[in-house]
């Protein structure tokens, strides 16, 4: 097996670009006597920087990210396999990847303004000259488009995206954030402080300063080499965490039947199941207390405000749950196979055959009972299909050949 192991043979695109980066404020300090409170701007850049580039990865990874399906919204998407395509690239993404962009985002941007409000901001008592202030942005632009091409090269050209999922590919931005924090919280002080009272020995603390930031992110970028190098290698070392790869679902060749169900029902069931999702009570009695506190002192408009939103946020969640999961859905049948076709995205999210089957039942609740619908619910194993609100589930319970467990029976 160590014989078809695959080594990459020429150069790192992104090792280049780190020797090239630790040599920018090497430079700065040595030849254009920088200070410390200009390397500090220098670092806070480069960390924003590489949160840019880490968001933009996450965007076009290659794999899904893992969603929980008991969550409201996050758990619809979750359900969603088929990916984006980009136009005009053959570059593609996954919907899990969005909400995990969505949430990385404002984290990683405020963690990038706290870092720079305690380190440019209070960590120093030194201040960056104008010329040495152009010089930090002249080099925090050529940072940004170094990420920039080794995130071309590297990570897209290289098909390095195939192996992540956005939650893996925003981990090395938060490794950045770690060693952005030591430098600045532990080492940055001192050399500023001796900068002060000795401009030589200030010098060469910034200088180790530099080095130690260019061994830490040598370590970083190798830790990630290994990991691809396993993942490229099937995990034959267990360096790296996989995540899951997308499995095929192979859509129906000759379907005989289409079965979806309609707007109305999805308008009225969203709606509805407002009631179920875990946080509506404490929403509505939170909404309430507060809108009465409003009303007690006068301000009844911002009452009438809060009653809306407590009652309406659960709804909306709720609406939108239930179009992601089932709004664009067609279930599609061909002789003893179901699959679930998202109309949206153009692709299968799901596949049954038969004897894939390992439970079989039909769920009514009062709304379906006035909507004259039923659920058909299909178990495999832990992993449960649901083709909701059909006024004829007969076609989907035909597939199976046998008769469902009904809540009457049981």
């Amino acid at each position: 097996m160590l014989a078809e192991v695959r080594w990459r043979t020429r150069p790192s695109v992104e090792l280049v670009a780190l020797v090239v980066n630790s040599l920018l404020p090497l430079v700065g300090v040595v030849t254009l006597g920088w200070n410390a409170a200009a390397l500090l701007m220098l670092y806070w850049l480069e960390f924003g920087s590489a949160t840019c580039w880490a968001l933009v990865r996450a965007l076009l990874a290659g794999r899904p990210s893992q969603l929980e399906d008991n969550h409201v919204i996050l758990g619809a998407i979750g359900r969603k396999r088929t990916p984006i395509k980009i136009p005009y690239l053959s570059l593609q993404i996954h919907p899990t990847s969005v909400p995990v962009v969505c949430f990385a985002g404002p984290l990683l941007g405020f963690l990038w303004l706290f870092v720079g409000a305690v380190t440019v901001g209070a960590s120093t008592t030194e201040t960056v000259s104008p010329a040495a202030g152009s010089a930090v942005m002249l080099c925090a632009a050529g940072i940004f488009v170094s990420h920039g091409i080794a995130t071309g090269i590297t990570y897209i050209g290289d098909g390095e995206y195939r192996d992540h999922s956005a939650q893996t590919a925003t981990m090395s931005v938060l490794k950045q954030l770690g060693v952005t924090f030591l430098i600045v919280l532990v080492m940055l002080p001192f050399a500023a402080e001796a900068f002060g009272e000795n401009i030589g020995q200030g010098m060469a603390l910034l200088v180790v300063i530099v080095v130690l930031k260019f061994g830490f992110d040598l370590a970083s970028h190798y830790d990630d080499r290994l990991a691809a190098f396993d993942r490229r290698n099937g995990g034959i070392f267990g360096w790296s965490t996989n995540p899951p790869e997308p499995e095929p679902i192979e859509p129906l060749a000759d379907v005989t039947t289409r079965l979806a169900p309609s707007r109305r029902n999805l308008f009225v069931s969203g709606i509805v199941n407002a009631s179920r999702i875990p946080e509506t009570p404490s929403i509505l009695l939170f909404g309430f207390l507060f809108a009465a506190a409003f009303f007690s002192d006068g301000a009844r408009m911002v009452g009438v405000g809060l009653l809306l939103a407590s009652v309406g946020l659960p709804v909306i969640t709720s609406t939108f749950d239930t179009w992601i999961r089932y709004g664009w859905m067609e279930y599609q049948i061909e002789d003893t196979t179901i699959v679930g076709h998202d109309r949206l995205l153009g692709g299968p999210q799901w596949r049954v055959d038969a004897w894939d089957e390992r439970g079989l039942r039909v769920e009514t609740t009062w709304i379906d009972d006035w909507l004259g619908t039923e659920t058909v619910v299909v178990e495999l194993g832990d992993i449960e299909h649901r083709v909701p609100l059909l006024s004829e589930p007969e076609p989907v319970l035909d597939v199976f050949g046998r008769r469902p467990s009904r809540p009457s029976e049981e």
